[in-house]
């Protein structure tokens, strides 16, 4: 397989070589977005009901999915002597060996095939002289290859181990949403000439109105947009608390709508609605996923103000992954950031409406962010997009961890860039106590995050940072601190639990996971780059699927077309530097962690 051999002993004599059959609407991820990878929703009979409709038939086409999972160049030799080849092995075929074997007893038999884009697990049988199978089946979902003779396991080996393949697969998915990018920018060129010769059929230039100028509606945020509200100084000292909580309002609101259009609010409004919904109805208020149950758990220890709780003695009958029992002791494995912040709502008993809030605000912070970076226009579309978003409403509504760090880090980078543009100077204090949040609450996401967004907004703002350095000074040093404060609470955190400060309860709970290559990573026994491109590619593919349930290359085709174009700004190179450093960052890890989409992608969807 690749540069892997795998010994098998002596088997016997093989008498013909078998692909056995596989339905071709069986893939890892479909076009409504469910999967036989890990959630194991695939509906075979629901997906033959529409094989033959026109939009499965362009989805199909689209996406190539008859070449995926696909053997071909079969090639059968003994003493190097060919006697059989097949380009395109058909589904089901049986090609014979027994002419190979009846040359000679001590001849070498060679078999050959290719498997093309693989992606579901795929298996060829050989079958014996004595009418035995040996199944041989290659799941790089699973990290394995199976030799198997009816139930006994006769071998098996870490798969993939080679590299080039599996780059491939993922610059092959990037370079058919450059070359879709293209169409889709034929296409409104297109539009656009034939907008033109209706206009002068229609209007004839002696006739044609003379244009009006095109104001660019660019929001001056720095320091224009924030305008001063009007003075307070003719405030009596005896104005009602009525009419100072009115003017805060007055003035917020009129931030808020030179940054977003006012139909924006309307839309977050109804998003959170919906996801509240979602969380409700849907989910039950509950969580559906171990991590979730984990970090529910921990919350209601914090709510009660406890870090840790005795360890029952019946605890094997409520033990759950996740959940360790260590010293006497019972504890969620996770840093405590989630968990801290469903307390709230343990409180007031809605923790099932927390994360919606929370995700509402994060696309608030998305907007108001892109309207410093861009205009005006641009944030109320990047809100509408992520109101529209099956990715986020359905992972906003879970008790996961994405929401409350996409909440944290979102308006971490928000006060990150409002010190860069020139504002008060307690943003960048205010910046590190939202990434600080967002350390504990996805730790290595977060310090991530904030190493790539730091030096990027500065470079973008390089000539205010260069000629207003004395600025950063004392923010940076009171930045710091509270950096120091939020490592020092970690510590503190695993000492109480691990009796360790360098000790985590995840480490305790499984000491694989961690983020790395190599033997002993991961529950697969071991991980590897091209293992770590294989979770890439099926993060890439969900994403395309999910995001917002559009035709699948066009779903990233529309981050290409500032470049193709030659309009992009500084602001877009350093949003597309961010998400392929974020993004490129789990072929590190060994677990693609798929459900609800790509969740470990959700913190870029700044």
């Amino acid at each position: 397989m690749g540069s892997e051999t795998v010994p098998l002993g002596l088997i016997g004599d093989p008498v013909s070589l078998q692909f056995p059959l596989h339905d071709p609407v069986i893939h890892e991820y479909q076009l409504d977005g469910t999967d036989s990878t890990n959630n194991f929703m695939l509906d075979t009979t629901y997906l033959h009901s529409i094989a033959s409709s026109p939009y499965y038939l362009f989805q199909s086409w689209m996406r190539n999915l008859d070449g995926t999972s696909r053997w071909s160049d079969l090639r059968v030799s003994s003493n190097r002597l060919l006697l059989a080849s097949k380009d395109w092995p058909a589904n089901g075929e049986s090609i014979s060996l027994q002419g190979a074997t009846r040359q000679s007893s001590s001849a070498t038999l060679h078999l050959q095939v290719m498997l093309r884009r693989p992606e579901t697990p795929m298996t060829v049988n050989l079958i014996m002289a004595d009418h035995s199978i040996i199944q041989i089946t290659l799941d790089r979902n699973d990290r394995t290859i199976n030799v198997m003779r009816g139930s006994h396991a006769i071998a098996n080996a870490f798969f993939p181990v080679d590299v080039l393949p599996f780059a491939a697969m993922v610059i092959d998915t990037l370079l058919r949403t450059i070359a879709w990018a293209v169409v889709l920018l034929m296409v409104v060129l297109v539009c656009e000439v034939a907008l033109v010769f209706i206009r002068y059929l229609w209007l004839p230039p002696s006739r044609a109105l003379p244009e009006a100028p095109v104001q660019e509606e660019r929001a001056q945020i720095v320091p224009d947009m924030i305008e001063s509200s009007p003075s307070t100084t003719n405030i009596s000292p005896f104005a009602s608390l009525v009419d100072i909580c009115w003017m805060a309002f007055i003035k917020v609101w009129r931030n808020l709508t030179r940054a977003l259009h006012s139909i924006v609010l309307v839309v977050l409004l109804a998003s959170l609605c919906f996801v509240a919904w979602i969380a409700s109805v849907q989910y039950h208020a509950e969580p559906h996923i171990y991590d979730a149950s984990a970090y529910l758990f921990a919350a209601k220890m914090y709510a009660s103000g406890h870090l840790a709780v005795p360890a029952l003695a019946v605890l094997d009958r409520f033990s759950g992954p996740f959940m360790v029992q260590y010293g006497g002791q019972w504890f969620g494995q996770y840093v405590p950031g989630t968990s801290l912040t469903l307390v709230p709502g343990i409180w007031l008993g809605v923790p099932w409406l927390v994360e919606p809030v929370l995700g509402t605000f994060a696309l608030l912070g998305i907007g108001l962010i892109a309207a410093r970076l861009f205009d005006r226009r641009v944030a109320t579309l990047a809100i509408l997009l992520g109101a529209l978003s099956p990715f986020y409403s359905y992972l906003a509504a879970s008790y996961l961890s994405h929401t409350v760090a996409l909440f944290y880090l979102t308006w971490g980078l928000w006060a990150l860039l409002r010190f860069s543009q020139g504002e008060a100077r307690w943003n960048l204090p205010l910046a590190a106590l939202f990434f600080g949040m967002g350390y504990l609450t996805r730790d290595l996401p977060a310090l991530l995050f904030a190493a790539v967004v730091l030096p990027s907004i500065m470079l973008l703002s390089w000539r205010r940072v260069r000629d207003d350095w004395r600025n950063w000074i004392m923010p940076g040093i009171f930045s710091l601190a509270i950096a120091c404060v939020f490592f020092a609470l970690i510590r503190q955190f695993n000492t109480v639990l691990t009796h360790n400060p360098s000790v985590t309860p995840r480490s305790l709970f499984f000491a694989g996971d961690h983020w790395g290559f190599g033997a002993g990573v991961g529950f697969y026994g071991q991980h590897t780059l091209a293992a770590g491109l294989v979770n890439l590619d099926e993060l890439l593919t969900i994403l395309a699927i999910d995001l917002y349930g559009w035709p699948f290359y066009l779903t990233l085709a529309f981050f290409v077309l500032p470049f193709l174009t030659r309009r992009a700004t500084a602001a877009d190179w350093l949003c597309l530097v961010c998400l392929i450093i974020l993004t490129g960052a789990y072929v590190g890890y060994f677990y693609h962690g798929i459900y609800l989409g790509p969740r470990y992608l959700f913190e870029t969807l700044p």
